[in-house]
């Protein structure tokens, strides 16, 4: 049976439990409030001035910039440790549900991956400015970040396998571990080339850099518990209806040729 985690750790080339590793910290605490804000905020100046993939772009044109800006900085202040800023404004946030009415191919999520990762190397010296702590340098911001890019990695892919698995694709697409450490080292690459020298190296040390790298609670959690293995069930069960009508198709069609009659029953 396909599970959704097992399936975005190897796309993404991080482990389910390693994407979940910020369930053992409070990230909230750590980065502070309007850390996550700032976060958003250049994540989506990224997005919507993405010029260069006006097919990504326009997957989040249904909504203004700062509407999305909003969401997404909610969202994460209330997945990351924060008060359910979310949940009170919009109810409970199904991941693949909340995605069902975007495309998101293996292509979008490394486009996604690409805008979040350039935004975290900018959005990485606002601590000093927030809490009054020791800024990019100290451990447990260096950790934070780290812990939020594999978060960041793992989930991308599970909602690009999630789509595929409701299309009746190959839910393990393309990549594979191996691809998505290459993907991420170059998205790395292009990021540093785009920033000030200082924010490369932070780039590389801290978030290349995360332990056991090659990313919305648990994957699993963001949905219904046994979602994945319902989907999963359902899509087997409807090729299998799908080939017995097939078949019964073809050997009407076959019968008719030859001119066979169906046996009538006798009553």
């Amino acid at each position: 049976m396909v599970k959704l985690d097992e399936v975005a750790a190897r796309c993404s080339g991080v482990a389910t439990a390693q994407a979940f590793r910020l369930n053992e910290l409070n990230l909230y605490e750590v980065l502070g409030h309007d850390w996550f804000v700032r976060l958003s905020t250049n994540f989506y100046e990224r997005v919507f001035d993405d010029l260069s993939a006006p097919w990504f772009r326009e997957l989040f044109l249904t909504a203004s910039k700062e509407d999305a800006i909003r969401n997404q900085y909610e969202w994460l202040i209330q997945r990351c440790g924060g008060p359910p800023l979310y949940n009170e404004r919009r109810g409970h946030p199904g991941l693949l549900g909340s995605h069902a009415g975007f495309d998101v191919t293996e292509a979008g999520a490394e486009r996604w991956l690409l805008h979040m990762e350039r935004a975290l190397a900018e959005t990485a010296d606002l601590r000093g400015d927030v809490s009054g702590g020791g800024g990019s340098d100290e451990p447990a911001f260096k950790d934070a970040r780290c812990a939020l890019l594999d978060f960041f990695q793992h989930t991308a892919h599970f909602i690009a396998a999630g789509q595929r698995m409701r299309e009746g694709k190959n839910v393990l697409g393309s990549a594979s571990g191996r691809a998505g450490a290459r993907q991420r080292q170059k998205r790395t690459t292009e990021a540093s080339a785009s920033v000030p020298k200082t924010e490369a190296a932070a780039l590389q040390n801290h978030l290349v850099g995360s332990p056991q790298s090659g990313s919305f609670g648990s994957s699993a959690e963001a949905e219904h518990p046994g979602r994945q293995e319902q989907e999963s069930l359902l899509l087997r069960r409807t090729l299998g209806l799908g080939a017995v009508l097939t078949g019964v198709a073809v050997l009407l069609v076959v019968w008719a040729k030859c001119g066979i009659r169906p046996l009538k029953v006798r009553s």
